[in-house]
């Protein structure tokens, strides 16, 4: 049997579940603290991938569909198994 309960106020709410199982199946906290403890090495990457976009977007197609492609299926990975 699954309880929820909800807490909390407009800003800040608050969803708790309970179950026989007694642990989480799913939780992104721990990728969401990695991405905020290293968000300056986010952000130089994106910019150096924004530029290269940029000048060389329209000469590179196929690379730069690969590279979103890749960049769309780690962040999907990692947000699954991380």
């Amino acid at each position: 049997m699954v309880s929820t309960s909800v807490g909390g106020d407009s800003c800040a709410m608050e969803l708790n579940y309970k179950s026989k199982n007694g642990c989480p199946v799913f939780s992104m906290n721990k990728f969401f603290r990695f991405m905020q403890k290293y968000y300056y090495l986010w952000g130089a990457m994106l910019i150096i991938l924004g530029i290269f976009l940029a000048f060389f977007g329209n000469k590179f197609v196929n690379v730069v569909i690969y590279i979103m492609g890749a960049c769309a299926v780690f962040f999907i990975v990692a947000a699954l198994f991380f």
